[in-house]
């Protein structure tokens, strides 16, 4: 009697047990879904004062714009200090000389207004440039297309920008083309309800595995496998070890033996070949057996309102596990989320997403199970509140609402990396972008950036020539015989020699006249030196001086002055008489025809 008594104390105390779970459960579940609410009210809330602060704050918007407008004409030192500072630090990471700096100035001036729309300061435009080159292997520059998209890129996947470069480039993907692949990773991953920050970084760090692994699609598949990842909380890396293992037949073998010893009944792995296959030619096949191996030991609990591994299962799931050389923890979470997953997708039952993937997916993506069925939050337009709602009770207007709050998939990657901004961030880059538009393309016009190089190398080339000329040893030997004279005269006073006092003053004068000879050497040389350096400066412009001088054409007004009825009609012979007495009596033409015969070779096309 006393242990029946202790079995049903113990049987008591596992009910308390449970339904303490349950209770724990159920509040966490109930504020996950309040946290939700609370998020999409805040969201609401955030979006409303924007547009009332956008509208509040439209005159000093408009006063700004009107600001930015005149800076980006009226400011154009700054402009030039830019594309100096900039495009000297890629010149400095290239490793080459002055003469790109023209090609460098031009790159930033044109990527320069794009990439602050997209939150960059002026202090990055160079090291997004340099971050992208410096995977390239070469010292050639891109254009500023490929620029702004892998900046985008960035911003929107959360990926550095020098990674984005090396992974891409690995693979044999043009810079040119990033921007569209991590645009579809973008929108693929809004389609189906997954973070896209998660989704893109899964892509983006296991872009080599394409070198090695066959995907339907290339990036499509891969995008498709980390989007699977990101939601059941997979480890990517783990499928690729098992992947790795499976190219050998023993090891296809080993892991189809030891899961049939574990009980495993139906599963992809069980079939050494098709294993193999799917390691080779299918990894996103491969990581969808492994989930379905997982799913295998949990079950949803009607009692305890919840996702859990089976009771009398840990130590199977434990071995199973074990096998694949997955951690038993990471194993149940990911069966557990993989259940849940279902089940919500279970319940998605309106015969018009029979064949549509994505929306089933978008639709159990954004909901949460509550009392074992899947709801979602809807936001109620007429009213402002926010309902939660059953697959089954979902409008057909509900379906486009979460399609449109996850897809942009007609837009570019720019585009997307502007839509993530605030509304402030947004006003301050596109005030920004307004300013060095004008400023930046004011100063990298060609007449502005060879003045700005003239005169830079004729600075630098007087300063050099004084400098190589006037050097601490030049003036030494200038001033020393003088210096010496000096020492013998005060030495002969303090030993009261004056006769030697008398030679070394008689001796000052040619010293003095030593020193005013090396003095004129060193100023005819640095006047030689600067006058060359002058020319060199100005050797920039002998193409465009060569070009003009080598045109022949000229291009001469004439008006002249034919009278007569509406059908009157001119002989060619009176026509070339009035232009004769025109260009006779003319001195400006008579001038510039002379000027011309003088210099070129001259020809005359005469029109009727």
């Amino acid at each position: 009697m006393a242990a029946t008594i202790e079995q049903l104390e113990k049987r008591v105390k596992t009910l308390e047990e449970s339904l303490a779970d349950s209770v724990a459960e159920n509040k966490q579940l109930q504020s996950r879904l309040t946290s939700r609410t609370a998020e999409d009210i805040k969201a609401a809330g955030d979006e409303y004062d924007a547009i009332t602060d956008s509208l509040v704050n439209l005159p000093s918007f408009a006063k700004e714009f009107g600001s930015a407008v005149v800076e980006s004409i009226s400011d154009l030192s700054r402009g030039i200090g830019i594309l100096e500072k900039q495009g000297t630090l890629i010149q400095q990471s290239f490793g080459v000389s002055r003469d790109r700096i023209e090609e460098f100035k031009t790159l930033v001036a044109d990527v320069g207004p794009v990439l602050a729309q997209i939150g960059y300061t002026e202090d990055q435009f160079a090291t997004v440039i340099t971050d992208i080159t410096s995977k390239l292997g070469t010292a050639a520059s891109l254009g500023a297309e490929a620029v702004n998209e892998i900046a985008a890129a960035s911003k929107v996947s959360g990926v550095e920008v020098n990674k984005l470069a090396e992974n891409f480039r690995g693979v044999g993907i043009s810079m040119y083309d990033v921007g569209d692949r991590m645009a579809e990773v973008a929108n693929y991953a809004r389609s189906v309800g997954v973070p896209v920050k998660a989704v893109s970084e899964g892509v983006s760090e296991n872009l080599g595995k394409i070198n090695l692994y066959n995907f339907e699609g290339g990036v499509q598949g891969l995008t498709r496998m980390a989007t699977q990842a990101a939601r059941l909380g997979v480890d990517m890396n783990k499928v690729f070890s098992i992947a790795d293992e499976l190219f050998s037949p023993e090891k296809a073998i080993d892991y189809a033996a030891s899961l049939q010893r574990l009980g495993v009944t139906a599963n992809g792995l069980l079939d050494p070949l098709r294993a193999m296959d799917m390691a080779q030619n299918d990894p996103e096949a491969l990581q969808e057996e492994i989930v379905n191996l997982t799913k295998d030991f949990v079950r949803f609990s009607e009692e305890n309102n919840k996702f859990e591994i089976m009771p009398g299962a840990q130590r199977r799931m434990r071995e199973v596990a074990q096998a694949l050389n997955i951690d038993a923890g990471e194993f149940a979470k990911m069966g557990i989320q993989a259940a849940e997953f279902d089940r919500k997708l279970s319940q998605i039952k309106l015969p018009s997403f029979a064949d549509d993937k994505e929306t089933k997916e978008l639709i159990a993506s954004m909901s949460q199970i509550k009392d074992g069925v899947a709801t979602v939050t809807i936001k109620n337009i007429q009213t402002g509140k926010v309902e939660l709602k059953q697959p089954d009770q979902l409008t057909p207007e509900d379906i486009e609402k979460l399609k449109q709050s996850q897809e942009d998939n007609n837009k570019s990657i720019e585009e997307l990396a502007v839509e993530q901004l605030t509304q402030a961030q947004f006003q301050t880059g596109h005030l920004e972008a307004i300013r060095l538009g004008g400023q930046l393309g004011m100063a990298s016009m060609g007449p502005v950036q060879r003045l700005l190089e003239t005169s830079r190398e004729t600075t630098r080339g007087a300063t050099r020539a004084a400098t190589t000329e006037y050097t601490a040893s030049r003036v030494r030997e200038t001033f020393t015989p003088a210096a010496r004279v000096a020492e013998d005269a005060v030495i002969s006073l303090l030993q009261n020699n004056a006769e030697g006092f008398e030679q070394a003053v008689g001796r000052m004068g040619s010293a003095v006249d030593n020193i005013t000879k090396n003095i004129g050497e060193v100023a005819k040389n640095v006047t030689t030196k600067f006058e060359s350096a002058i020319g060199s400066a100005g050797k920039q412009y002998e193409p465009l001086i060569q070009k003009l001088e080598s045109k022949n054409d000229i291009n001469v007004n004439m008006s002249l002055d034919v009278k007569g009825g509406q059908n009157v009609q001119v002989s060619d012979t009176e026509l070339a008489k009035k232009i004769q007495e025109l260009m006779e009596n003319n001195p400006v033409i008579r001038q510039t025809i002379k000027e011309a015969a003088t210099t070129s070779q001259l020809s005359m096309n005469p029109k009727k």
